[in-house]
């Protein structure tokens, strides 16, 4: 091989290296940013079961409170049902 070749090699190989050096500083951003992504996603799935836990106990306070709200409603039934039956009483008492 000639010098003139040997150069245009070394000068071809130096040129491949300072690519692959730019490769991989390039690929060790993307890994950074990949991680730092990484941590992100972890912190919002946290947060995601955080709300996801929440949002159960909210519908279990739902659930009792529909059950509280239906016995309300079974006492103001029966409750209505006696004043009648004392606005009833009282109509008789009055007539007497």
């Amino acid at each position: 091989m000639s010098d003139e070749m040997k150069k245009y090699m070394d000068i071809l190989v130096e040129h491949v290296d300072d690519k692959f050096k730019l490769l991989a500083e390039g690929q060790s951003v993307i890994v950074d940013r990949l991680d730092r992504h990484d941590k992100r996603f972890d912190k919002i799935e946290g947060q995601i079961t955080h709300i996801d836990a929440s949002i159960n106990v909210i519908q279990q306070d739902i659930k009792v409170m529909k059950k509280d709200i239906e016995e309300i409603k079974e006492d103001l039934k029966e409750k209505d049902s006696q004043i009648s039956m004392i606005d009833s009483r009282v109509s008789e008492l009055e007539l007497a």
